[in-house]
């Protein structure tokens, strides 16, 4: 029996989009924005992010974790902007500035 989904997520219908559908849609890199946010979990903006640094700014903001912005100025040399409401912007500032 076959686990993955055979389609892409975005020709779903809404009203039948799963969760694991959205999950195996990032994984095989999709866009974020084919996933209804209410279907978005932060295992997903997490596993968004990793894959493709940039997706961060489709994150709501209260949902960025330290762990993301991280991997993003990794991944992007430095180049992710840091929010300056989020809790940890001075570790992140200068944790950007050792990458660059």
């Amino acid at each position: 029996m076959k686990t993955q989904v055979e389609f892409d997520v975005a020709e779903v219908p809404k009203k039948f989009k799963t969760e694991e559908m959205c999950k195996v849609c990032i994984e095989r890199g999709g866009r974020l924005t084919q996933i209804p946010e209410n279907l978005l979990t932060k295992e997903m903006w997490e596993m968004a992010v990793a894959r493709k640094p940039t997706d961060i700014f489709w994150v709501p903001k209260m949902m960025i974790t330290t762990d993301m912005y991280k991997t993003a100025i990794l991944k992007e040399r430095g180049d992710i902007k840091v929010s300056k409401s989020h809790k940890d912007y001075e570790e992140l500032c200068r944790f950007r500035r050792q990458v660059t």
